[in-house]
Parts: structure tokens; C-alpha cells; sequence
């Protein structure tokens, strides 16, 4: 029988899945740091994916890994391979490391610091991750209040954390798209 996807979730009109709310959750399984990042992956949607797209033992590598929401696969019995760019986020991945050793075989979650396009190719089975947008990173004005009110970032903390050459992020639309279309082949 073929795998079907998160068949325990209901949908609405038009066939989308409706997940539930990730906050608790991802409160339970990671430290209080990662709520900050403004894009991290669903975990809902994420378990789902790594439920269907791989099997234990498969490698599951995420060449722009943030937060780490990935190593959520190390705890399905999936090793894993973190990519982050960002000096900041590789250090709160090994704090994500250490909080979800508690209770979990995390012996397979391997943590890499720097550019996927220098580090790729890497073997691995599944590629699953969700790079940030262009211009992720250059909030408009209107926006800081909003991100100050809900992630409790301020504007300085939020435009700083990602100054990084090659950060993609950081790129006007033309070139992010460029800079993927390299990813993507490596």
C-alpha cells in the first residue's frame, strides 16, 4: 500500500491540510531560544514530511537548518545533518542538540557551520528544509513593531542576526533566486 500524507488531519474546503498549533509542542521539545527566530519550519508539517518522505535509518540533510527544527527526524530514528550559516543559530543547534539528548537518541544529528554552497554536496537520502525569503531579512518599518510585540526581538537584534556574506536572505529577489538555483543543483 503507497504512503498517504497526514491522513489524521482534516481538511478544509479545498483539500488543504489543517494542522494544529506547533507552539506547545515545540516548547516541550526545544529551549525557550528558538522561539525567537521568525521562520522556523512547522513541526507538524515537518514530522509529517519526514514521515513520508523517509524511513528509520535514512539521512535527512537540511542545508539551511536555522533553529534546527530538523533534528526533530534524529528523534524518529533519522540521522540528520544540519547546514546553518549563521554563527548564532549554529550555536543555539547545539543548544538544541543538548536540550533534545534528554530522553531521545540524538546520536545521529550532525552540526555544520557555514555555507551550503561551499559544503554541498553532502550523501544523504531526503533533502528537506525551508530556506528563508529573499529579503527575509530587511524588515519594512511597519513590520518592527509587530515582530518587537510577537517575537520580542528588537529591531537592532532583528536585523543584525543575519549579516553573514551569502546569507541568502539577505539578497534582493533576482539574486536569492540565483543563489537557490545553486543550491538546489548541488
Amino acid at each position: 500500500m503507497p504512503k498517504q500524507f497526514a491522513l489524521k488531519y482534516p481538511r478544509n474546503e479545498a483539500g488543504w491540510i489543517i494542522f494544529p498549533d506547533d507552539v506547545q509542542w515545540r516548547k516541550q521539545l526545544f529551549p525557550p531560544i528558538v522561539m525567537k527566530h521568525l521562520a522556523k519550519m512547522h513541526l507538524y508539517t515537518e514530522w509529517e514530511i519526514i514521515k513520508y518522505a523517509s524511513n528509520v535509518g535514512e539521512t535527512i540533510l537540511d542545508p539551511m537548518s536555522g533553529t534546527g527544527t530538523v533534528m526533530l527526524a534524529a528523534t524518529m530514528g533519522r540521522p540528520v545533518i544540519c547546514i546553518e550559516i549563521e554563527a548564532m543559530y549554529h550555536q543555539i543547534q547545539q543548544e538544541v542538540l543538548e536540550y533534545l539528548k534528554t530522553g531521545n537518541d540524538m546520536a545521529n544529528a550532525t552540526l555544520l557551520h557555514g555555507n551550503c554552497k561551499v559544503l554541498l554536496p553532502i550523501p544523504c537520502h531526503h533533502i528537506i528544509f525551508s530556506p528563508p525569503y529573499a529579503t527575509a531579512f530587511k524588515p519594512a518599518k511597519k513590520s518592527s513593531k509587530i515582530i518587537n510585540e510577537k517575537y520580542h526581538i528588537d529591531e537592532q537584534e532583528y536585523t543584525e542576526y543575519a549579516r553573514t556574506q551569502g546569507n541568502v536572505g539577505l539578497y534582493n529577489t533576482f539574486l536569492y533566486h540565483q543563489d537557490m538555483e545553486k543550491v538546489y543543483k548541488l
